[in-house]
């Protein structure tokens, strides 16, 4: 690592009037660093690469084979290897070992040293910070920005899985000699909250550890930081990273000071603080764009690092951006630059035609349309979506040798619906069709028990966004069973994906998290079909992974309670085929277990209701040739 005193935390910068407490970059005499040579569990100390306030962080090499590994250990410093600190440095290895992607420094091992201090090792990135990259190699304000949706994109990705960085800065942004951005540095990252996931809702420990240059308002504040407080140090990165100065500076960086600074007036605007090269490229979009993503308001910002990332693709490609208001001046404008010649040729038809005043005529119109596009286009791509997902694949489907338009439909479905959701309000109601149509996407890209396309990761990153999606509506919406139903439904499919897998374990423990939640809604809501229909689902899933997991006696366990489920939903509403299915299929496989213990009266008794409700069946309903 360069500069990989940072990468354990900011304290060799003057410490936070939050009071008391040793000045955290100092180091003492009677903790150096540990010598080379040193054996850390597999790992033996090469180089110290960094020194910060609460440790260090040292290149090491494996040295428990015949094969040699190059790492970064990172090592809690002595006397302050308290039982707050222990649990964060420990959190952030949970956290690490849950990020798997190529804009994150991979976690390798981690161990406690005989001292009992902990250690993490990690992948030994070998680049220059954010700033320096840049400024070393003269690139132009494009490059840039490109490089900084790379850092956007692993952003999102902590934040898809619930990972809040909570201290990104340039210098926890490496870039490597080929010019890949790698984000560093979880030691006060927090898990966003997910109570029905059994994820811990803060594992970080006292707000001091926060770097003021790039902390969110609410941040300093004290106040419980979120994915938007990633947005505004992000937007403070870029504002550093366009305009070459940071927005706020501190002389004492006491609490006091932080509060009246971010209380105070607003930065400049890039451009002004730009060097005169740069601040006619800045002025405009850029400057709102940053203005966007660092405004002090919550509500005002960007609400992902999604759309600040889409924003400044936009600029890229000569769109207008959404941080401007959308005034038909200013759409026409961006038009006009992206079609130059198409619109000059015109301009000059009109002129030859009507002598001018076609030309006025014609950008009116133009002017027009393009509002009218404006207020349209989401409802519309939200339509278009829609018929590509539920019309024409179920269309085309079934059809001989359609693999091929099928996969092209689903890669078109989800540019649509990852283009809406960059623009998505704030509401439930669009989250859940949202939602509901990732699921549906991920059931045809790789859901084992639907005829798919053999995508399993795409499939399990469909799933994954519609369990955020239906997660945040339960947030929004405690008290909506729909809601919690989608919620249990999308996490159910992730299940189902980890069993296709071969991952039982992982299926076991996703499902038993989905067996808790269902039961607790079909308690809540015993006169209602839905909350019996997924318990029973839940438990057929469940009965699954412990037959595959070889133990049969727990499966059959299930039965009665998978039952009971079923019939509930099917006596609720006996005239839904979906619940007379459901429970008829529940008790021919509780005929297959009494086989399994050679209970023929049983097998007798449940197949022969089998039989009773699938006649009932075909007689309700003689020309479906699904009938059971």
């Amino acid at each position: 690592y360069n500069s990989a005193g940072d990468f354990l935390d900011e304290q060799a910068q003057p410490p936070l009037d939050f009071g008391g407490g040793e000045p955290t970059g100092v180091t003492s005499p009677e903790d150096p660093h540990p010598s080379v040579g040193t054996r850390l569990g597999s790992w033996e100390i090469i180089e110290p690469i960094g020194q910060g306030g609460m440790g260090g962080v040292y290149r090491v090499s494996r040295a428990d084979g015949p094969f040699r590994q190059e790492a970064a250990l990172k090592l809690i410093r002595k006397g302050f290897d308290t039982d707050d600190i222990v649990r964060r440095f420990r959190a952030e290895r949970q956290i690490l070992a849950s990020l798997e992607h190529p804009g994150i420094a991979r976690l390798i091992d981690g161990g406690t040293a005989p001292d009992g201090r902990p250690f993490l090792v990690m992948e030994f990135v070998r680049g220059a910070p954010l700033l320096d990259f840049v400024t070393s190699r003269r690139m132009d304000v494009p490059a840039r920005l490109k490089l900084f949706r790379e850092v956007c994109e692993a952003v999102q990705f902590a934040h898809r899985n619930l990972i809040v960085h909570r201290d990104l800065k340039p210098s926890n942004i490496l870039v490597t000699d080929d010019g890949s951005a790698r984000l560093l540095d979880f030691g006060i990252s927090k898990v966003v909250s997910a109570d029905g996931d059994g994820l811990t809702a803060d594992l970080t420990g006292p707000i001091a550890l926060m770097t003021p240059e790039y902390a969110s308002p609410e941040q300093v504040r004290g106040e419980r930081a979120s994915t938007s407080s990633d947005v505004y140090s992000l937007g403070v990165i870029l504002y550093e990273l366009l305009s070459g100065q940071k927005p706020y500076r501190f002389r004492t960086r006491s609490i006091t000071e932080i509060l009246g600074v971010m209380t105070g007036p607003e930065p400049k605007k890039p451009s002004a603080a730009a060097g005169k090269e740069r601040a006619r490229l800045l002025t405009g979009d850029l400057d709102n764009v940053v203005q966007k993503a660092m405004a002090r308001d919550v509500a005002q910002r960007y609400g992902s690092v999604e759309q600040l990332s889409e924003d400044l693709r936009r600029f890229l490609s000569g769109e207008p951006v959404l941080a401007r208001p959308a005034t038909a001046a200013y759409r026409v404008s961006k038009f006009v630059r992206r079609n130059r010649l198409a619109v000059g040729a015109a301009a000059a038809l009109a002129l030859s035609l009507v002598a001018g005043l076609a030309a006025t005529a014609w950008q009116a119109r133009l002017a027009r349309e393009q509002r009218d596009r404006a207020e349209k286009r989401f409802d519309e791509v939200r339509g278009l979506a829609k018929s590509v997902v539920f019309e024409l694949h179920e269309a085309i489907k079934d059809l001989p040798g359609s693999n091929a338009a099928r996969l092209v439909l689903v890669d078109k479905a989800l540019e649509y619906y990852n283009s809406l959701a960059a623009e998505m309000p704030d509401d439930p109601v669009l989250r859940q069709e949202m939602g509901r149509s990732y699921l549906r996407i991920g059931d045809v890209q790789g859901l084992p028990t639907y005829p798919n396309l053999g995508q399993s990761q795409e499939a399990m990153a469909s799933f994954r966004r519609s369990t955020a999606l239906a997660r945040l509506n339960v947030m929004a919406c405690p008290d909506s069973m729909e809601y919690e139903g989608d919620h249990i439904s999308a996490r159910h499919r992730i299940g189902v994906m980890y069993l296709g897998i071969g991952k039982a374990d992982s299926a076991r423990m996703v499902t038993e998290l989905n067996l808790r939640d269902a039961e607790d809604l079909f308690r809540r809501y015993p006169d209602e079909p839905l909350p019996a229909d997924l318990l029973s689902i839940m438990c057929g899933l469940q009965q699954e992974i412990l037959m595959a997991m070889g133990d049969t006696l727990a499966a059959e366990g299930l039965m009665e309670r998978r039952i009971e489920a079923s019939r509930r939903a099917y006596k609720l509403r006996p005239a839904e085929e979906r619940y007379q299915d459901s429970y008829v299929i529940d008790l021919y496989m509780a005929a297959t277990f009494a086989e399994r213990r050679h209970d023929w009266n049983r097998v007798s008794s449940l197949i022969r209701q089998c039989v009773e409700r699938g006649e009932a069946r075909h007689a309700q309903s003689p020309d479906n040739s699904t009938t059971i």
